[in-house]
């Protein structure tokens, strides 16, 4: 198939989705799309013009998060964010996203939440939430993190529905200590963190601002 470059229309992009969809075997799925620069004749770090990209695109199988999980929530660790600082660049160097999930990985908990200077940036496949007080503090989408499509999703809920939030930098200290503590992300959603460097958060459970916040979505999604 031949597509319009260097920037594919909208009608081009579903016909490639949907050839896609059609072959693909799930039933519950999300696709996976990686463009690059293009093949280039030699070995160079330079952009030349006038390459075509290279585009790359693949279903997978979604996991929903289990009724268990958004109940009880999930374990997470914490560790120092070592990563360069341009983190709001969705590219394919995920070296210090993949080191850090591996924290986690080594001793069974779901996520690793990365540190910077004191403050916290995101977790390793996801954004953070952190409520304390009835107040839903949402870490800025500065150029530390990648904003995902359910960060900007949760942002505007807060605001349609008159619920309070503050977008600020937050210590570890507050995400240790806080009420209630989210992740979010495009296949989870939003999912409760009830522990965290082997302290538990509160009683342990998903939160009532969790609750609030989970009916929002699925009473966006379906809009």
């Amino acid at each position: 198939m031949e597509f319009s470059y260097p920037i594919l229309i909208v009608y081009e992009w579903q016909k490639i989705i949907e050839q896609v969809v059609e072959v693909s075997q799930y039933s519950d799925l999300a696709l996976y799309l990686q463009i690059s620069r293009g093949e280039y004749s030699k070995r160079d770090h330079v952009f030349p013009e006038h390459l075509k990209p290279t585009i790359f695109i693949a279903p997978f199988e979604l996991h929903r998060p289990t009724e268990r999980i958004l109940t009880e929530g999930i374990e997470v660790v914490t560790t120092e964010d070592q990563r360069w600082f341009h983190c709001n660049l969705k590219t394919t160097s995920l070296l210090g996203n993949l080191l850090a999930r591996c924290v986690s990985a080594k001793i069974d908990a779901s996520e690793t939440i990365m540190i910077r200077d004191g403050y916290v940036t995101e977790a390793s496949a996801a954004n953070i939430f952190v409520v304390k007080d009835n107040q839903v503090l949402i870490v800025p989408d500065d150029n530390l993190i990648l904003r995902g499509i359910t960060y900007s999703i949760i942002e505007n809920l807060l605001a349609e529905n008159n619920i309070a939030f503050q977008k600020r930098k937050i210590t570890k200290d507050e995400l240790i200590n806080a009420d209630e503590v989210w992740l979010s992300s495009s296949t989870k959603m939003v999912i409760p963190v009830t522990k965290i460097d082997g302290k538990i958060i509160k009683n342990g459970k998903a939160g009532p601002a969790f609750q609030t916040i989970s009916k929002l979505i699925w009473q966006y999604q379906s809009r």
